[in-house]
């Protein structure tokens, strides 16, 4: 399946159960629990976490354009503060419980507000 196609169905969903991986040549990828990458982020010198988010919520259709993508490092953030700042940006997921396995691995799961 299509990374967009795969992304029109994610539309769909209430929970997003992903993870974001870092390689050691310096790619940073979002995956969903199924190994589909949904954002991928590569290069040197930026935060390519927040990148990823970035992109997983401008695919989703929501307008983030106003906001860096620095700040969208969900990991960065308390979950309380991490849905405030999904709140003020007008994203209606909010953090349900997110984990740091290793410096590699991190896990996070997304509930869609109604």
């Amino acid at each position: 399946m299509k990374q967009q196609d795969y992304l029109n169905k994610v539309k769909e969903y209430q929970v997003l159960k992903l993870y974001l991986s870092r390689s050691k040549a310096g790619v940073v990828s979002l995956k969903t629990l199924d190994e589909t990458t949904v954002a991928k982020a590569t290069g040197c010198g930026y935060d390519k976490a927040g990148k990823c988010f970035l992109s997983l919520f401008e695919n989703l259709g929501f307008n983030a354009l106003n906001t860096c993508y620095t700040k969208f490092d969900l990991f960065d953030y308390s979950i309380e503060s991490g849905n405030q700042f999904l709140k003020e940006n007008n994203i209606n997921y909010k953090i349900f419980y997110k984990s740091e396995i290793n410096n590699n691995v991190s896990f996070i799961e997304l509930s869609k507000i109604n």
